[in-house]
């Protein structure tokens, strides 16, 4: 796996997302400063990985993560 094109991936989508095996797999970035501080993901079954089920929950870690980054910005030293 060619990881330099695959961290171009996600800093460009803002997210990673893929089904492997019997589990959906989901992460996205928590950046502080406009640097990456922290991932934030889950998993689901791969039944639960319709793409209706993917928006909804890139939909909830995007907004939790940009919730962790502003916190992390408003606290940051």
């Amino acid at each position: 796996m060619n990881y330099k094109n695959l961290f171009a991936r996600i800093r460009k989508d803002g997210f990673y997302t893929t089904q492997k095996k019997e589990m959906g797999i989901f992460a996205v970035p928590v950046i502080s400063n406009g640097v990456f501080a922290a991932a934030l993901g889950c998993n689901v079954p791969a039944s639960r990985y319709t793409a209706q089920h993917v928006k909804k929950v890139l939909k909830i870690l995007i907004g939790a993560a940009a919730e962790l980054s502003t916190a992390l910005d408003v606290y940051a030293i």
